[in-house]
């Protein structure tokens, strides 16, 4: 680097300094002044100390020469600043006359550590005599580019004096002189301080036969260091940023890591005040691992609501200490809001009197609004309802969209949470919903009119399409519910008696023998698995369905207004009525044997006869067949004519390898005509359109 050389008469040029064989801090201030009151043995010494030549730790802080200069009494104006010129100490008499030289030296590296030695190491180049004469290295203030005679720092503490001789000729030719820095450089350390100033001065400035000449380019620190341990890492928990937030009624702890050269005898000390004193609420010093959160749950009664500073400091087994942290900051408010949410809605009016005239219908919206209570500092209220357990938020004062699924009584919940993230108490809302003046259609699962399907995905989650009214369905969603991926489902009728088509499940049970279960349907094709039940037979006999292989929703073949069951079971076929306690029982066998060949598929009815009609797959040609039903003497289906019936053909290319899985949801088109629908082995969907001649095998996607 270049650096800008006056000399004596106001000449002035530009010279090249090359690197000086110590570390520079970069960003380093030098600044204060150091005043130490000598040591016996620092202001007597005349030798070179020994210092070792490593720190004790391996990445153990130093501290480095970062600027000097020097000034002469002939010329009490000019600067010296990092002058390449020789740093001189000493009365030279003739035309330079008395000079005095400063070195900067940079210990912010050291703050907090434990100084054992330190040496300053400068070549002498030249001196007057070979006769010993003594220089002093002396503390002393600031230097900057300005120092001069006239403006040069005052004194503090003699150091160290030497009394060798370099450069006077072949008895005493350049070479090294060490100043012992020990005191200086461990009270900067202890105090914090970033930069120290050393002055060299002849003992005697009178005498022109002991001044001595310096290179600046060789001043070199050596330092023998125990490096103190640190603190880092200052957080408070519930997080808060360390330049300060608010907290509520909780626990708060405060944390900062410690590290240090030793791995125990660690610990931790903070220190809590009120904002704006000097003088700490609580102190506390807890053990503390090496490199890892050492953390003070603060005691609630030692923080009441206000506002709060800390800091925190790491001490290790030998009492070294870090310098105090930055100070963190938090406010406090232990006050819960002081009343609950009130909650109204227009379309479903409060109930807590009983039903009111006029409310709202289950699967319909309804605005519900969400006042204060008269709380001020509310940041958000929380609500749900019986109908959706998920938390959501709205601003205080604000209004969500809530539909109700089911009829009957039931509650909105909401609580407040102010600022400080204090939660108030819990507001119940009760109303009303009433049922729609008509339940849903054989295959309507969410209440729209238009035919829907179930569907299980590769690894069993149950998948809802809703369905479009023309053949087109929505993209599937996730419909609440895992099943082992080896269930049969249908959409079983309305069990719940509440309007709405439910999910019934046969699925392997834990013992090998499958289970029957019935879901519940929200309203709008999910289904609730808390809810689910189990479908029972009072008498074990009518349990077809422990080791059944196929099931399947018949539609209401006994007029009953309930969807009932078809079992296969091996070769034989079982119809059961459906029943809203959940038993079956009085199963009715379906004519003839060799049902097993065929997979079962209920499409309603086909033919316009006002009886329902089976399609049947044949699984060893991928044929589909129909089989017509038709009605008994009470004007009842008869489920055992589907037995004798013939078989008609309505079309191929359906085999079981590429469709393991069909259903039919009837007319799903609006054309007239049932059609039918498959999954592959991977889960995927697609749909066979029905036609006046049978089933249309070209698969149409359904996403």
């Amino acid at each position: 680097m270049n650096v800008k050389k006056t000399r004596p008469g106001g000449r002035t040029g530009t010279v090249h300094r090359g690197a000086l064989p110590f570390a520079l801090a970069a960003g380093m201030a030098a600044t204060g002044l150091v005043v130490l009151a000598p040591t016996a043995t620092a202001a007597a010494a005349t030798t070179t100390p020994t210092v070792p030549t490593t720190a004790t730790t391996a990445t153990a802080p130093t501290a480095s020469v970062t600027g000097w200069t020097r000034v002469a009494k002939k010329h009490p104006d000019t600067t010296y600043w990092k002058s390449a010129d020789a740093l001189r100490a000493g009365n030279e008499g003739g035309r330079e006359g008395l000079s005095r030289s400063f070195l900067q030296i940079d210990t912010a590296a050291l703050k907090g550590a434990q100084v054992t030695g330190a040496t300053l190491r400068l070549r002498g180049t030249a001196s007057a005599t070979c006769t010993a004469k003594p220089v002093e290295l002396w503390s002393t203030g600031a230097v900057t580019a300005g120092t001069s005679w006239r403006e040069q720092p005052a004194k503090g503490a003699r150091l160290a004096t030497v009394t060798a001789s370099r450069g006077a000729g072949p008895g005493c030719p350049a070479g090294e002189l060490a100043f012992d820095v020990t005191a200086l450089l461990k009270d900067a350390a202890a105090a914090g301080r970033t930069a120290v100033t050393v002055g060299l001065y002849a003992a005697d400035e009178n005498d022109t036969s002991a001044w001595k000449r310096f290179d600046p380019k060789s001043a070199a620190l050596q330092t023998a260091v125990t490096a103190a341990p640190t603190v880092s890492a200052l957080a408070t928990a519930p997080a808060t940023p360390c330049t300060g937030g608010l907290i509520g009624n909780t626990q708060i702890s405060l944390s900062a890591t410690v590290d240090g050269p030793d791995t125990g005898g660690l610990s931790a000390e903070f220190q809590v005040f009120a904002a704006g004193s000097a003088t700490p609420l609580r102190s506390m010093t807890i053990p503390a691992a090496k490199g890892r959160p050492a953390t003070w749950p603060v005691a609630d009664a030692d923080l009441p609501s206000g506002a709060y500073t800390w800091h925190a400091r790491a001490a290790d087994a030998a009492g070294r200490t870090s310098a105090w942290s930055a100070a963190c900051a938090f406010s406090v408010d232990r006050t819960r809001p002081a009343a609950p949410p009130v909650i109204s809605s227009p379309e479903f009016p409060d109930g807590a009197q009983g039903q009111p005239a006029h409310t709202g219908a289950a699967r319909t919206p309804g605005t519900f609004t969400f006042a204060t209570g008269g709380v001020e500092d509310l940041a958000e209220i929380v609500y749900w309802s019986d109908s959706d357990a998920v938390r959501r938020t709205v601003t205080p004062g604000g209004s969500a969209a809530i539909t109700p699924l089911r009829t009957g009584p039931q509650r909105v919940y909401a609580y407040g949470v102010d600022k400080a993230g204090n939660r108030s108490d819990t507001a119940e809302y009760l109303f009303y919903a009433v049922r729609a003046a008509h339940p849903d259609v054989a295959g309507d699962l969410n209440g729209d009119g238009h035919r829907d399907l179930w569907t299980l995905a590769a690894d069993g989650r149950l998948q809802f399409r809703a369905g479009k009214g023309d053949g087109a369905f929505a993209a599937p969603v996730d419909a609440g519910v895992t099943l082992n991926p080896a269930a049969q489902i249908v959409a079983g009728g309305d069990w719940g008696q509440d309007g709405y088509n439910d999910l019934v499940v046969l699925e392997p049970g834990p013992a090998g023998a499958r289970q029957l279960w019935v879901y519940p349907n929200t309203g709008l094709g999910a289904v609730a698995p808390a809810d689910r039940m189990e479908v029972s037979a009072f008498d074990s006999a009518d349990d077809h369905w422990a080791g059944a292989q196929q099931l399947v929703s018949a539609g209401d073949v006994d007029g009953d207004g309930l969807a009932d069951l078809l079992v296969r079971e091996g070769g034989r076929l079982w119809t059961y009525r459906a029943d809203p306690m959940g038993y079956l029982d009085a199963p009715v066998s379906v004519g003839g044997a060799g049902w097993d060949a065929y997979t079962v598929v209920s499409p309603g009815d086909t033919d316009g006869d006002g009886a329902g009609d089976l399609w049947l797959r044949e699984d060893a040609t991928g044929d589909l067949l129909t089989v017509a039903g038709a009605k008994g003497a009470d004007g009842r289906q008869d489920v055992t004519a589907w037995g004798s019936a013939a078989k008609v053909r309505a079309g191929s290319g359906f085999g079981r390898a590429a469709h393991p899985v069909l259903g039919s949801a009837g007319d799903v088109t609006g054309d007239g005509f049932a059609d039918l629908w498959a999954t592959g082995p991977d889960g995927t969907a697609v749909l066979f359109r029905g036609t006046a001649t049978g089933v249309d095998p070209t698969p149409v996607p359904l996403g």
